[in-house]
């Protein structure tokens, strides 16, 4: 039933409104910022799949890599500024305009054309609005998906939520440049134009999502949406702030180390190998249409990533690192499918199967890996900081996203299937060592199913 307060009327007469914020909006605080995630998202990734046609106009194709990665650059800053003043002043300030920077982003990119400075500049303000939505929009999330604006969702729907909302938008984003710049008109036009519609409807309902920052400190049945009450939980969540643990004592915890901080880069580097250096080594046995190859392999790596989050609650067991196992071990798994998938491109039918699978893999791998880290970085942030927290997380997940870059410049002196075994290898002796310090834990030793106990708190088990 929903909670309902009596007001008085100037009549005298009663009036009953709303007391749950939940109930009183038209859309779902979560949904608005869900939506606009989704958005920035897309535009993070539309550029991936064009990847191939860029190199196809005779584009440098080290300068087209640095292009993928170069939103990077954006993303880093804005992570490490936007986070901590996120944890400080409030989400809604600090995330509402992030949808318009990715529009101008966007623009800059659609009137490009083949101007490598005009491209990175958009792909760097695309990274600055990618890098604000993933650490304030994420813990904007995380927050509007609790009570008291959300009474519905489990402990995890916040973690879940947020990576449904940017894989899809990864996801669906590459997917529409993809066919767009393969059978429709204006290649490297269209596709960004798309996305500057969307996104503007889209910021536009973002408005009217409020403040959701340290809502949780307030007396129960007390509506934060109040300008008052806005003002009162960002001063009291400004002192829960000072009052938590540094962040370094959490960081260097084993368990945070092995499954958020050596795991991070996985998160990117796997789905980067899947949607990026395997079309462009697949290019010529796909000819015939090799943009619709490349949308289709992001399809399916962001799709089986989108999918493995939506039951990965299944797979958790309190106290354990059962979600690390399972991601290391797709991650080998997808980086060996990929080193076999390079070894035999003069087989093109095998090749295009083989290349199939390993994007499953590798997604999976993806989907994995980024539910670990964030819900260990919503174990560890519990006494303040959830930005500044999914904000370094983020920043070492888009490590990852050199990978395309290093391999492609180092392709000549190396080959593929060596460089990707390689990487098979270095994600197998991080979790060999991830499994030796679970042994010694279980024998009384370095910690990793829990915090060390300096740390100042203890995680809370999963």
């Amino acid at each position: 039933m929903t909670q309902q307060d009596t007001t008085t009327l100037a009549d005298g007469t009663p009036s009953e409104r709303t007391g749950d914020p939940a109930t009183r909006r038209r859309f779902p605080a979560w949904l608005l910022v869900a939506a606009s995630m989704f958005a920035i998202a897309w535009g993070g990734n539309e550029f991936t799949p064009l990847l191939v046609s860029y190199k196809g106009e005779g584009m440098d194709p080290v300068t087209v890599d640095f292009l993928l990665f170069a939103y990077v650059v954006g993303i880093v800053p804005a992570l490490a500024i936007s986070a901590p003043l996120s944890d400080r002043i409030g989400r809604r300030p600090i995330f509402l305009p992030a949808p318009w920077i990715g529009i101008v982003g966007s623009t800059l990119m659609l009137v490009g054309g083949d101007n490598a400075a005009l491209l990175s500049t958009g792909r760097v303000l695309t990274g600055i609005s990618l890098g604000i939505a993933m650490a304030v929009g994420g813990s904007w999330l995380k927050e509007a998906s609790s009570a008291p604006f959300d009474t519905t969702g489990d402990s995890m729907a916040g973690s879940r939520r947020q990576g449904l909302a940017l894989t899809s938008g990864f996801a669906i984003g590459a997917a529409v440049a993809g066919v767009l710049a393969e059978w429709g008109p204006w290649a490297h036009v269209l596709p960004y134009a798309v996305h500057i519609i969307l996104s503007v409807f889209l910021g536009i309902a973002l408005i009217s999502a409020p403040e959701t920052l340290g809502a949780d400190l307030l007396p129960a049945g007390e509506d934060p949406t109040t300008p008052e009450a806005e003002e009162e939980v960002i001063e009291a969540a400004d002192e829960e702030l000072e009052s938590a643990p540094p962040m370094w004592s959490m960081v260097r915890t084993p368990r945070f180390f092995f499954l958020a901080v050596l795991l991070a880069p996985w998160v990117f580097g796997a789905a980067g190998v899947a949607y990026a250096v395997l079309p462009a080594v697949l290019a010529p046995s796909v000819s015939a249409a090799p943009v619709g190859f490349s949308a289709l392999l992001c399809v399916f790596t962001l799709g089986s990533g989108f999918l493995v989050q939506q039951f990965v609650r299944r797979f958790v067991v309190p106290g354990t690192i059962v979600l690390g196992v399972l991601a290391y071990s797709f991650i080998i798994a997808g980086m060996l499918l990929a080193a076999l998938t390079v070894s035999v491109t003069g087989i093109a039918p095998l090749a295009i199967v083989l290349a199939l699978v390993s994007a499953i893999v590798l997604g999976l791998a993806y989907g994995l890996a980024l539910q670990t880290g964030l819900l260990e970085i919503t174990d560890v942030a519990r006494r303040g900081g959830l930005a500044a927290y999914t904000a370094l997380f983020y920043a070492l997940a888009y490590l990852g996203f050199a990978f395309p870059m290093i391999l492609s410049k180092l392709s000549d002196a190396i080959p593929y299937a060596v460089m990707l075994t390689t990487g098979a290898a270095i994600a197998a002796v991080s979790f060999a060592a991830m499994l030796t310090a679970a042994r010694k834990r279980r024998s009384g030793s370095n910690p990793v199913t829990e915090s060390e106990s300096d740390s100042g708190a203890a995680s809370a088990r999963r």
